[in-house]
């Protein structure tokens, strides 16, 4: 019994010894609290808890940036050359770009495509053709049409039509009204005009043999004869260079979009408008002490009078944009297709909106109150 009794003992006296430490360290760790919120707050305050706020507002930016892109399109019958046409240019107007006061960080090629299309050429054919034509009127007894048409088919005329709404026509006997044409083609013009000319006359001769016949011109032309026109398929080499710009000038913006169409650069319809890092820091430092002070009245508000706001033990604000959708300018640039539309090579470009921002500051703060004794 004595032994188990003095086993107890031991273990008590040890536990106690445990203890010691840990309730040594506790106590070291309070007074250390104690003297960190004297430090902070004197000895007649106390720390009691904390409370997170936030608050937010809006502010008007203006925009120092403007942002498009343009696109320069170069055909030839293989890649090389389509892509060296295209590099030839390009390298003009990026210099244009930097001679004008933009950075090589202001430029940036977004997209560069190489596209093979088929297309139908025409085969241009060497010699040109002319024609001569005669519109011929023929009034003639009805029995001797044959006669006629055999003296017509020597000469090459194959259809003969009668004109049935002549009412200024005598009837007298069988006399009817035909038409005909009378066409020739050389490789000149005159040729042309000589050779109907020529075939008129003999047909004029022969008639005359055969009686009393009328026979008149009423319509004459002479011109270039349509060829029938072939085509073939040909391989054409395309490459397109899309290029984006970012301006903080906007007085160059008209100068760049002019030259871009100088040198047939089609403009993409895409500007837009928005806030630089570095403007947007100085708007955030311009107001975080404005939000900073909206806080601590907002903290104020809500603890009453009996308590008071402490140090902060976090804090941190953002900024989120409010912006609307960037209203495009009105710009009439050449099509991005192979086949070009035609559009008026005109720039219309409207003035920035003021763009609106949302800075949010919150925050853990400790709150504090007077020790009463």
């Amino acid at each position: 019994m004595r032994i188990m009794m003095k086993h107890k003992l031991l273990l008590i006296v040890l536990l106690n010894l445990a203890i010691l430490p840990l309730a040594n360290a506790q106590k070291q760790s309070d007074e250390n609290q104690l003297l960190l919120q004297e430090y902070k707050y004197g000895k007649g305050f106390i720390s009691v808890g904390n409370i997170n706020l936030t608050v937010n507002d809006k502010f008007k930016v203006k925009p120092d940036v403007a942002e498009f892109t343009v696109t320069y399109k170069t055909e030839g019958n293989s890649y090389k050359e389509a892509s060296d046409k295209n590099a030839v240019t390009m390298k003009e107007f990026n210099q244009f770009l930097l001679d004008s006061g933009l950075k090589k960080a202001d430029l940036t090629t977004v997209s560069y495509r190489n596209l093979e299309r088929q297309i139908e050429q025409p085969i241009k054919t060497k010699t040109v053709q002319y024609q001569s034509s005669y519109v011929v009127q023929l009034y003639i007894d009805q029995n001797l049409f044959f006669n006629v048409t055999e003296i017509l088919d020597k000469n090459g005329i194959h259809n003969v039509k009668q004109n049935n709404y002549d009412f200024n026509l005598k009837q007298s006997g069988n006399v009817s009204h035909y038409v005909f044409n009378l066409q020739e083609v050389a490789s000149s013009r005159e040729k042309a005009k000589q050779l109907t000319q020529q075939k008129y006359q003999n047909i004029v001769d022969e008639l005359k043999k055969l009686g009393d016949n009328t026979i008149t011109v009423s319509a004459y032309d002479n011109q270039e004869n349509a060829q029938d026109t072939n085509s073939e398929l040909v391989k054409k080499y395309y490459v397109l260079n899309t290029l984006a710009l970012k301006v903080k000038n906007f007085d160059l913006i008209g100068k760049i979009m002019a030259k871009a169409q100088a040198l047939n650069i089609s403009v993409n319809n895409d500007l837009s408008y928005s806030v630089s890092d570095e403007e947007l820091e100085n708007t955030l430092q311009q107001h975080e002490k404005m939000l900073y002070k909206k806080l601590e009245e907002k903290a104020d508000r809500l603890l009453g009078n009996h308590y008071q706001l402490g140090v902060a033990n976090y804090l941190n604000y953002t900024a989120t944009d409010d912006f609307p959708i960037p209203k495009n300018p009105r710009l009439y640039a050449q099509s991005l297709v192979v086949q070009e539309a035609s559009i008026d090579n005109k720039i219309d470009i409207q003035t920035p909106e003021d763009l609106e921002l949302t800075l949010t500051m919150e925050g853990s703060f400790e709150i504090v109150r007077k020790i009463i004794n």
